[in-house]
């Protein structure tokens, strides 16, 4: 489950990294493209994003509503924060965490 995690993360860093050289050409011919774990201990990542010119933290949403960061590799041990809806019909607003 952990290496999982560790996959999903590393995967979403690269899309995020595709995401933002659209302004490039496409490519001519195959692209190679690898994967490396940034971060352990995650569980059930969905989502990953940082901040503008911020180089060293990266914040991880994990299925349920918890947002963690992630700094230097390490995933500090207090939750950024928890979205926990106070029933079923509100959905949280994470328009907040869209590229602008």
């Amino acid at each position: 489950m952990v290496k999982r995690a560790a996959l999903l993360v590393a995967l979403a860093t690269v899309l995020g990294a595709c995401r933002d050289g659209a302004t490039e050409p496409d490519p001519v011919g195959p692209v190679s493209v690898s994967l490396q774990p940034v971060a352990q201990g995650l569980s059930s990542p969905v989502f990953l994003t940082a901040p503008a010119g911020d180089l060293d933290r990266l914040f991880v949403v994990e299925r349920g509503g918890t947002i963690r960061i992630i700094r230097n590799g390490s995933v500090l041990p207090t939750p950024f924060l928890t979205v926990r809806p106070a029933d079923g019909t509100v959905t949280p607003d994470w328009s907040h965490f869209s590229h602008p």
